[in-house]
C-alpha cells in the first residue's frame, strides 16, 4: 500500500422490478398513501449517506415503465438480465468499477441508515488495513431494515454448482460456502427477538403494516430517517402494530454458520440513547468495528436490558455503575465516575484496573499529555487534515452556529432557542436534536446520518453543546466552542473543561444563560483512543 490508505469504491445497487408475482408494481406504492414511493424512500435514506453517483437502481431490460419512472426522477439506473439477477449485479459492478456493493431491494423502504453507516465504516477500515473481506452484515435487525454487503471479487467468484437459486439470490453462493469466503458479522445492540418484526413488502398485509408503522413513527418523532432503534422502542410500546403481517410467509435458506475463529468474546454495554444521547452508541459502534476486524467476537446491548453473561470481557460505556455486579470476567469501564474510580491515584493504576477515559473529567488526571477520542475511520480519512490546515485563531466565514440539543424536552429546547435568538440573532443558527422549534428562525434537524453530521460540523463556525462526544469531535475540527449544561452533572463537567481548556460555559439551560465569546484555545485532539482499549484487552488475555 506504500503507506497510502486505500479508500474503497462503494456503490449501493437497488434491485427493482414491476413484475412481482405476489404484488405487481409494489415498488411504486406510496408511503403514506399520497407520499413517496418505496423507491423514493430508499433513495432518500441512501442520499443521506452516499453521493447520488453511488446510488444505482438495477432493473430488468424489459421493464420500460420502471425505466421511464427512474428517468423522470433523475435516478441513476442500470438495465440488465431479468432472470439472472446475479449477472445483472456483476455487469453493473464491472461497469461502475465498484470495489464494494451494498445490495438493497426495492421492497424494503425503511433500510436502517445506522446499519449502512456501520458496514461502510468496516469496509473503510478493512481497505485501510489491507484486510481481505468478502461479505459484511449487521445483525440483528428487523426483517427489511438490513442490507447485504459484499466485495466485487466475491461476487465474481462462482461456486462449483450454480443452481437457479444462485441466479436469483445474488450473494447466496457466498453464504452457502463460508469456508471459501471471509464473512464478518457486525453487532447491533438489539435483542435477537427484533428479527421477528417484519418491515418488508411482499403482500397487502405487509403494505398495510408499513403504512401503520410509518404513521405511528412520524406522529411520535417527525423523523423521515427513523431506524431500528425507533422501531424497537415502538414495538415495546405498541406490539399489536406489528402483528398484522406475521402470517406472511418469508423465503428462507438453511445456511451454514460462518467459520469464526475468534480471539475472545466481548460484550459491550452502552448507555441507552433515550437517556444519554447518541454519543455512547456512536463511539462504541466505532470500537466494535475495530474489534471485530481484529478477530474478537463482539456483542452489544443497551444498559436498560438484562445483562447477558458468558463473555470473556465486558466493556461498559454507561454512566451506570456496574462495579458491584457479579462479573467474574475482566471489565473495562469507560468514563465511569464511581467512588471506586475516585479512589485511584494515577493514570497507570486506572488503566491496570480497567478504567479508561474518552472524555475529560475531574478524575481523569488532566487529560493533558495526549487527548484521545474515538472517531470513525471514514471521518478521520476525510477530515483529519482540517486540524492542520485551519489555523487555531481563524474560523470559516459562514457565521454559522451549530447547536447540539440531544434529547432535550420541548420546554428546554424552547428556552435554548430563545437564548440563541436573543444573543446571536445575526448568526445562522442550526439546531440538531431536541424538540421541534416553534420558529422558522431556527434551522432544525431531528437526527442526522454520520455523513451529514460531519458535513454540518465541518461547515459551521461555532459549536454549542452540552458536554459529550460532540464537543470532542468539534475540537478535532478546531471549531470555536462553548458549552451549556442540562443539570448538575453536566454543569460539573462543563466547568471542568472551562478550567483546563478555557471552553466557555454559558450556564444551565434550565436557568438563565449568559453570552460569552466562543473559544478554540484547547489542545489538538488525536483519534487514537481505540489503540489504548486494544492494549488493555491484550494485557488482560492471561487472566481469562
Amino acid at each position: 500500500m506504500n503507506g497510502t490508505p486505500s479508500i474503497p469504491k462503494i456503490f449501493a445497487f437497488i434491485q427493482a422490478r414491476l413484475g412481482s408475482t405476489r404484488y405487481p408494481n409494489k415498488v411504486l406504492n406510496s408511503i403514506p398513501v399520497k407520499g413517496m414511493t418505496l423507491l423514493e424512500h430508499i433513495h432518500t435514506r441512501l442520499k443521506a449517506i452516499l453521493t447520488e453517483e453511488q446510488i444505482v437502481f438495477l432493473i430488468p431490460e424489459e421493464d420500460q415503465s420502471l425505466l421511464e419512472y427512474l428517468k423522470e426522477k433523475s435516478f441513476n439506473y442500470y438495465c440488465g438480465s431479468l432472470d439472472d439477477v446475479r449477472k445483472r449485479f456483476r455487469d453493473a459492478s464491472k461497469f461502475y468499477q465498484a470495489d464494494v456493493i451494498l445490495r438493497l431491494t426495492g421492497d424494503n423502504p425503511f433500510v436502517d441508515t445506522k446499519a449502512i453507516e456501520t458496514i461502510i465504516e468496516a469496509w473503510h477500515v478493512a481497505f485501510n488495513q489491507n484486510t481481505k473481506l468478502d461479505l459484511i452484515y449487521y445483525s440483528p435487525l428487523p426483517l427489511g431494515m438490513g442490507i447485504e454487503s459484499f466485495s466485487r471479487r466475491a461476487l465474481d467468484k462462482s461456486s462449483d454448482i450454480d443452481e437457479q437459486r444462485h441466479l436469483e439470490h445474488v450473494s447466496l453462493h457466498i453464504k452457502e460456502n463460508p469456508k471459501d469466503y471471509t464473512i464478518l458479522k457486525l453487532p447491533s445492540p438489539f435483542p435477537e427477538s427484533i428479527v421477528s418484526l417484519r418491515l418488508t413488502f411482499d403482500e397487502e398485509l405487509d403494505y398495510q403494516t408499513l403504512l401503520d408503522i410509518y404513521d405511528e413513527v412520524q406522529s411520535n418523532t417527525q423523523n423521515e430517517l427513523f431506524g431500528a432503534f425507533e422501531i424497537y422502542n415502538l414495538s415495546l410500546k405498541n406490539p399489536d402494530l406489528f402483528k398484522k403481517n406475521q402470517i406472511v410467509e418469508q423465503v428462507r435458506f438453511n445456511l451454514p454458520k460462518p467459520q469464526i475463529e475468534s480471539k475472545k468474546s466481548i460484550c459491550i454495554i452502552i448507555g441507552n440513547p433515550k437517556e444519554y444521547g447518541s454519543g455512547h452508541w456512536e463511539r462504541m459502534t466505532i470500537l466494535s468495528v475495530r474489534l471485530v476486524l481484529l478477530g474478537y467476537e463482539v456483542s452489544m446491548q443497551f444498559n436498560s436490558t438484562k445483562i447477558s453473561q458468558g463473555f470473556d470481557y465486558f466493556i461498559i460505556d454507561s454512566r451506570e455503575d456496574y462495579y458491584d455486579a457479579k462479573f467474574k470476567q475482566p471489565i473495562l469501564r469507560i468514563d465511569e465516575l464511581s467512588q471506586n474510580r475516585k479512589n485511584l491515584i494515577s493514570l497507570e493504576e486506572c488503566f491496570k484496573l480497567g478504567f479508561i477515559d474518552l472524555l475529560p473529567h475531574p478524575d481523569s488526571f488532566g487529560w493533558s499529555s495526549k487527548p484521545e477520542v474515538l472517531l470513525s475511520n471514514f471521518a478521520n480519512q476525510s477530515l483529519s487534515n482540517i486540524q492542520n490546515t485551519i489555523p487555531s485563531n481563524t474560523i470559516n466565514s459562514n457565521n454559522i452556529i451549530l447547536c447540539y440539543a440531544g434529547n432535550l424536552n420541548s420546554e428546554n429546547s424552547k428556552r435554548l432557542d430563545n437564548f440563541l435568538l436573543s444573543k446571536y440573532s445575526n448568526n445562522t443558527i442550526i439546531r440538531i436534536g431536541g424538540s421541534e422549534p416553534i420558529t422558522m428562525k431556527i434551522n432544525y434537524e431531528a437526527r442526522l446520518t454520520k455523513r451529514n453530521w460531519w458535513k454540518y460540523l465541518s461547515q459551521s463556525d461555532y459549536f454549542l453543546s452540552y458536554f459529550g462526544q460532540g464537543l470532542m469531535e468539534a475540537m478535532y475540527l478546531r471549531k470555536k466552542l462553548a458549552s451549556y449544561s442540562i443539570g448538575d452533572y453536566h454543569t460539573m463537567l462543563s466547568r471542568h473543561i472551562e478550567d483546563i481548556w478555557s471552553v466557555p460555559f454559558l450556564g444551565d439551560c434550565n436557568q438563565e444563560m449568559e453570552i460569552r465569546e466562543f473559544s478554540n484555545s484547547y489542545p489538538i485532539i488525536y483519534n487514537t483512543a481505540h489503540e489504548r482499549i486494544i492494549q488493555w484487552l491484550e494485557s488482560q488475555s492471561y487472566t481469562v
